[in-house]
């Protein structure tokens, strides 16, 4: 898991939404005292990551656009394009670095598909 890049980081992380894997997921999501599955911060950690993954469970996802976080020198904006089924939504996610690593500290799941909701042909929500 050290020396991944950010882009790598949000994508294994889908990964293991998309794989019901909430351990792995905490392990690639945390902030300043580490991966949420070592350092059980912040103490609703577990509901957290289960809320995560049920609006961020995909089809296929692909690296939108990479961009810097104002004021956050050690931070990277990574804006993911999610597929789940004609659904197309654009989705930030911070992540920062952390020792040897970087860890998702932030994501705007409400830019993601709602679960269970249909989109029309364009890809928006109906």
């Amino acid at each position: 898991m050290a020396n991944r890049s950010p882009e790598t980081t949000v994508k294994a992380f889908l990964a293991a939404a998309k794989d019901t894997n909430l351990t792995l997921m905490a392990s690639y999501w945390g902030g300043a005292s580490g991966p949420a599955a070592t350092s059980k911060q912040p103490p609703d950690y577990e509901k957290r990551i289960r809320i995560m993954q049920k609006y961020l469970t995909n089809d296929s996802a692909k690296v939108a656009s990479l961009g810097t976080v104002d004021g956050h020198p050690d931070q990277v904006m990574v804006t993911m394009r999610i597929f789940v089924g004609k659904c197309q939504n654009s989705v930030p996610f911070i992540v920062g670095k952390w020792k040897d690593q970087y860890l998702v500290q932030n994501v705007d799941v409400t830019a993601a598909a709602s679960p269970g909701r249909p989109c029309d042909d364009q890809g928006n929500p109906m």
